[in-house]
């Protein structure tokens, strides 16, 4: 049960982080950080056996962990290459 609350959120983080890189046509050096840690936080409910209403407690907090790595040094990152889709 814990683990099909946890692997639809992942995939869907997973999913975000794709369209995000699909849509401004490059990588960034800092998603091959944010994207495990993310995926970690619905792995870490799954491999400690808790219960449900732990796991969703511990899956919900997955994408804050995106949201504050775009908050600290992702929107740099994502300015900067916007900037080169300009300019092309």
């Amino acid at each position: 049960m814990v683990l099909s609350l946890a692997l639809p959120v992942g995939l869907y983080l997973l999913m975000v982080h794709l369209l995000h890189a699909l849509l401004l046509s490059a990588g960034d050096a800092s998603h091959l950080v944010l994207i495990p840690l993310t995926l970690a936080v619905p792995a870490v409910a799954v491999a400690a056996g808790a219960g449900i209403a732990v796991c969703l407690l511990v899956v919900m907090l997955a994408p804050f962990v995106t949201v504050v790595g775009f908050e600290t040094i992702g929107h740099r990152h994502q300015r900067r290459m916007l900037q080169e889709l300009r300019t092309r």
